[in-house]
């Protein structure tokens, strides 16, 4: 189907900087959440010592947070940061462009609740599946005494936050700002490079920091996070199934011209990978990288899991062939 015509900036001016804006906005955002990082550390400490004296622990909402906060390491807080950076970049980048609010390409989705609910159902359903492969193949084992309930909690609350949070930022304000100069294929492209790009600004999985966090120790962590990028194996279990996963989502926020089919997938995602990482154990071999690039220690990690998300977007395609009302009464874009 043709694609609903986009705006473009005011002047060629405008578009001949966008791609230098763009590339100083990932540059402002790494710097800013490095610098960001201890700072949020200590609040972190600081909420969870103040929940504890406070007797707000025993509530179930704070409660939760406290908990989350304690297991939490410097590695995790530095993820947050570096979102918390991005959003902060993200208005300032939106003014050098000279863009305006509500001019993002999104409309409203007369059927938001159904393309929410198909898009956690598959994206849980199909890797847990996969999930059940690998245990069946004994490359995964059960885990004993797990706490059902904390696992489900928690595994929601990631996915509640991940799927509004990053849609938003990624598929909504990114994706709406990179259309206004660039057309949806290669916008597209973009973001899912983008989307890739970020997710690997994190810590490798062995490094845990819970002391000695200064101000410097975010700029620290980035070096250690660039590092892992001279892993052959590792570029290749994770990047290709990053980018895959950027493009499906984006694909489908260009279909629909809305944020709930993405968002329902990329919660559905995270709850799947959380809900298995909670009730199951990687073999000896996996932590050894001996299935890589195949299969790694998380659903999210390997070729097999690219698989599963092509098939993931071959299924959301054929969904978005039949019959979808139109927003607004105008055609959807067909994903590229």
């Amino acid at each position: 189907m043709p694609t609903a015509p986009l705006d473009t900036p005011h002047s060629g001016k405008a578009r001949l900087s966008a791609p230098w804006i763009i590339a100083g906005y990932f540059v402002a955002t790494l710097v800013l959440g490095a610098a960001l990082a201890p700072w949020l550390w200590q609040a972190a400490r600081g909420f969870a010592a103040w929940t504890a004296e406070s007797g707000l622990e025993r509530t179930p909402v704070i409660g939760s947070w406290h908990d989350s906060i304690k297991r939490a390491d410097f590695t995790r807080v530095f993820n947050r940061a570096m979102l918390v950076a991005a959003l902060l970049c993200l208005w300032p980048a939106m003014r050098l462009l000279r863009l305006k609010r509500g001019a993002l390409g999104l409309e409203p989705n007369p059927v938001r609740a159904r393309d929410l609910a198909i898009g956690f159902a598959l994206g849980a359903g199909l890797l847990l599946a996969m999930g059940g492969g690998y245990v069946s193949a004994g490359i995964f084992t059960w885990r004993k005494n797990v706490d059902v309930g904390g696992v489900i909690q928690d595994s929601l609350m990631r996915a509640a936050g991940a799927g509004i949070m990053e849609e938003l930022f990624f598929r909504g304000a990114l994706l709406g700002l990179v259309l206004r100069v660039w057309p949806p294929r290669a916008a597209l492209i973009f973001v899912s490079t983008v989307f890739a790009a970020v997710h690997f600004l994190q810590a490798p999985p062995e490094l845990v920091i819970r002391d000695g966090i200064q101000a410097g120790t975010g700029f620290w962590l980035v070096g250690e996070i660039l590092m892992v990028f001279g892993n052959a194996n590792f570029l290749l279990a994770e990047c290709a199934t990053l980018w895959l996963a950027g493009w499906v989502l984006g694909a489908a926020r260009l279909r629909t011209r809305s944020l709930w089919l993405p968002i329902g997938l990329h919660a559905g995602w995270i709850f799947g990978i959380g809900m298995y990482a909670g009730f199951t154990r990687a073999s000896r071999a996996v932590r050894r990288d001996e299935y890589l690039p195949w299969i790694g220690e998380t659903l999210k990690s390997g070729l097999v899991p690219l698989a599963v998300l092509a098939l993931t977007g071959a299924v959301l395609w054929i969904y978005g062939q039949r019959g979808r009302p139109s927003p607004q009464g105008t055609a959807p874009t067909s994903p590229p």
